[in-house]
């Protein structure tokens, strides 16, 4: 993999296919400059027994990530209180929330019928407006079949 100038590459687990008897590992590499290959790496959790990767089966996902974007974060530490619009967006929400698993619980038709609250991957907050840039999925281009060049 080569990236372009200041972008490295999370290698890590593939997203959302657990592997029974095993556990990827995750790094960040420098594919930006760096001249070796690497490797993805699995931690057998159960000594002894076979872990199979069928065909097809992806082994690996790697996410383009800035170099140095974690390290320009400062991390804080604040009470919900202290962003007056966030604690009442929350507890709008904490609120709906309860109200819908009671009403899932009692069997009511309706929340039965809805199955489940699908406000944040409309991209709606509690009170019913929608954030513009909301993301559902990523357009991420495939990998050529041939190299190229």
């Amino acid at each position: 993999f080569r990236t372009p100038p200041g972008i490295n590459l999370w290698v890590k687990g593939p997203a959302n296919f657990p592997k029974d008897g095993a556990t990827p590992l995750e790094g960040i590499v420098e594919t930006d400059w760096a001249v070796s290959t690497f490797t993805m790496n699995w931690k057998l959790t159960r000594p002894n027994e076979w872990v199979r990767f069928d065909a097809g089966d992806p082994f690996c996902h790697i996410v383009p990530i800035p170099r140095g974007l974690t390290e320009s974060f400062s991390p804080d530490m604040k009470l919900i209180d202290a962003n007056p619009e966030l604690a009442e967006g929350y507890r709008n929400w904490a609120d709906g929330r309860r109200g819908f698993i009671s009403a899932l619980a009692a069997r009511d038709p309706d929340a039965v019928k809805r199955g489940w609250q699908k406000d944040y991957t409309q991209g709606k907050t509690p009170t019913g407006s929608t954030f513009e840039g909301h993301q559902t999925r990523l357009d991420v281009k495939p990998f050529p079949l041939e190299p190229t060049g």
